[in-house]
């Protein structure tokens, strides 16, 4: 059993550091990784206390934020607010889908 959660432990960590890496760095503001960064702390925290309403609550505010980033992404986009790439959306887009996945492992873990 301990085993598994070092293996969970690494892909939570892994997937954390690969989705920050993996994602144009030119469409990442300091505040996008802090917040990130601070949401995977607090993750962490919330795992090791083995907090799993906890854990599902924390990836569901996360997810509704980011929403939040992409619907004012494409709102000034559409308002013809010069955007220099999609990078930013690409980036949002793909830690939620990162988030929905971690979601659906962490339900599984839980049940």
């Amino acid at each position: 059993m301990e085993q598994f959660e070092v293996k969970a432990q690494a892909i939570l960590l892994g997937t954390a550091f690969l989705s920050i890496v993996s994602t144009n760095s030119y469409a990442q503001t300091k505040e996008q990784l802090q917040a990130e960064g601070e949401f995977v702390r607090t993750l962490i925290r919330a795992r090791d206390a083995k907090d799993c309403r906890l854990q599902l609550r924390l990836i569901d505010e996360r997810q509704t934020e980011l929403r939040s980033q992409v619907k004012s992404l494409r709102h000034s986009k559409q308002a013809g607010v010069p955007i220099t790439s999609g990078g930013g959306t690409r980036y949002l887009l793909t830690q939620i889908e990162g988030l929905t996945n971690r979601r659906a492992i962490v339900a599984r873990e839980c049940k």
